[in-house]
């Protein structure tokens, strides 16, 4: 009920998230959902008013849920937060052939979800302009309106028998403030929504210490977005939550020229995305005192930029990423598993990457300088067509483009794996391509194991001297259908000791380690006991 009536009797519970805002919470407080409830909320409703909380590190506030009867079931109250736009809420535009939705909610952001007839079919907008052109799906995002093509007698929730649209700039129905403490959400369900949860922290607010866990989506686009704005101010962590059918993006963090504390982001399961604007399963530009980026699966990132060759990757660690640790990561079926455009101070370790046209992206395009990246010991089982749609990018193991002359101060790429699944028609057939005319000042090319390729390193334009790789293992890998070395591998003990550790997981303990993601694991013969 919305009366006075006691909450916390379970006979006469709230039935508005909103009234959340009516309290001010105290350490281990709990806002719990029944597990067979389902919420809708349109975009611009909140449920967290900006208030302090006065949850602790070992004692949160919790948002979660609850059995009404009493049994604990592994269902999850369902939470469906996004606007579905009226036929009367549109206004036809002859000059830009398109209809104009104008929710006056601020501005409406390109990882909007955006659904019609309740299936992913707008297409990129990045590379419309106005007029559209009289394609069914066209859309251009611009400031605080959507641009959507249907035919001038028809608006668009009547033609496409329904538009659904969740998730703004800055907006959530969870929007964690400056001051809202340490906050934990858990088991609860996100359906054909955007804007979820966002955690924003400032300067001189309390510290934040955000858990997300638990929790999981369908049909989801920019479901937990984080934006700094004070150095140091928040430790947030995602962890065991899965998403199926995600748009541009799951997580997009923003920094606004800051950093968050720590960042970490383990044991997720992110599958079949990237059906709108491409970025990624995680999508960052923001810097960080500690980040960790482990033991997730990410799948499926389609290539969602249509023509545009740059964009769309499993991780997409942007301009500003500092600090990041990505290591035992699986990630598959994408055009480019993960791009790094201009990051900074990055570690990519252990990671095993497969039926993906690409597995890395190193890009400059902004012209910030990427420093120091390391990319060691990870098994790429690349060049394939997977997608229904593929960009003009090759499909080799490592592609570099580094505009306007920058240089790397130091790029380490070693005992790492190189398959090449043939089936792109790239001329280049190169494990490593440096696509720039400068060497980073201090590189390692060592001990990598490279297959079907005709080069291990190669430049383009080409340029002399080349950087010269050395150690390379040219013979067949010998790996299982999960990317581990076999008897017989000449990855075994192939690799260079790299003699620091290198995730937060495990120690390269052997002065000769395999090449690769993975040890090889000998299969060991039972003895029989003396009698």
């Amino acid at each position: 009920n919305d009366s006075s009536a006691d909450p916390t009797n379970i006979n006469t519970p709230w039935k508005n998230l909103t009234k959340i805002k009516s309290i001010t919470p105290n350490a281990g407080d709990q806002f719990l959902l029944a597990d067979d409830s389902t919420w809708s909320y349109a975009m611009g409703d909140t449920a967290i008013s900006a208030g302090t909380w006065n949850g602790t590190k070992n004692n949160p506030v919790i948002i979660g849920k609850y059995s009404p009867s009493g049994t604990p079931s592994a269902a999850k109250p369902i939470i469906r937060m996004g606007t579905d736009i009226q036929p009367g809420d549109w206004t036809y535009s002859a000059p830009n052939n398109a209809w104009i939705w104008s929710p006056g909610l601020g501005n409406l952001h390109d990882t909007c979800l955006i659904l019609l007839g309740g299936e992913w079919g707008a297409s990129n907008h990045q590379l419309v302009a106005l007029p559209l052109p009289s394609t069914n799906g066209a859309y251009k995002i611009s400031g605080a309106s959507m641009y959507l093509y249907a035919p001038s007698g028809t608006n668009p929730t009547t033609y496409y028998g329904g538009v659904r649209v969740g998730g703004r700039n800055g907006g959530g129905l969870f929007a964690i403030g400056y001051n809202n403490k340490a906050v934990t959400f858990r088991d609860l369900h996100f359906e054909e929504s955007g804007g979820c949860i966002t955690v924003a922290t400032g300067t001189g607010a309390a510290h934040g210490y955000i858990i997300i866990e638990n929790c999981s989506g369908h049909k989801v686009s920019q479901m937990i977005n984080s934006i700094v704005y004070g150095n140091d101010t928040a430790d947030l962590t995602i962890r065991n939550c899965t998403v199926t059918e995600w748009g541009a993006c799951v997580i997009w963090l923003f920094d606004g020229g800051f950093r968050l504390n720590s960042f970490t982001m383990h044991n997720n399961d992110c599958r079949d995305g990237n059906y709108t604007w491409g970025q990624g399963a995680l999508y960052t530009q923001c810097g960080f005192k500690q980040c960790d980026i482990y033991n997730n699966y990410i799948s499926h990132a389609r290539y969602g930029n249509n023509g545009n060759t740059v964009d769309g990757a499993g991780l997409y660690i942007e301009t500003g990423s500092v600090n990041v640790n990505v290591y035992n990561n699986e990630i598959a079926y994408c055009y480019i598993a993960i791009q790094d455009n201009a990051g900074n101070k990055a570690r990519y370790h252990g990671n095993y990457i497969h039926h993906c046209k690409m597995a890395f992206a190193i890009t400059d395009g902004l012209t910030v300088n990427l420093t120091d990246i390391a990319i060691e010991n990870n098994t790429f089982l690349v060049g394939y067509n997977v997608l229904p749609v593929n960009g003009s990018k090759p499909g080799v193991g490592i592609y570099h483009y580094y505009a306007g002359g920058h240089v790397v101060p130091s790029e380490k790429i070693r005992n790492n794996v190189f398959v090449d699944a043939g089936e792109t028609s790239d001329t280049t057939q190169t494990a490593i391509l440096l696509r720039d005319s400068i060497t980073p000042a201090s590189s390692d090319y060592t001990n990598n194991s490279v297959y079907g390729y005709t080069n291990a390193l190669a430049r383009y334009p080409s340029l002399t001297p080349e950087p010269t790789p050395s150690g390379t293992v040219t013979t067949n890998p010998l790996l299982d259908a999960a990317g581990h070395p076999s008897t017989g591998s000449p990855l075994i003990a192939a690799g260079k000791y790299i003699g620091y550790r290198i995730d937060g997981l495990f120690q390269q303990y052997w002065n000769k380690p395999c090449i690769g993601a993975y040890e090889y694991q000998r299969i060991r013969t039972a003895r029989s006991l003396p009698t």
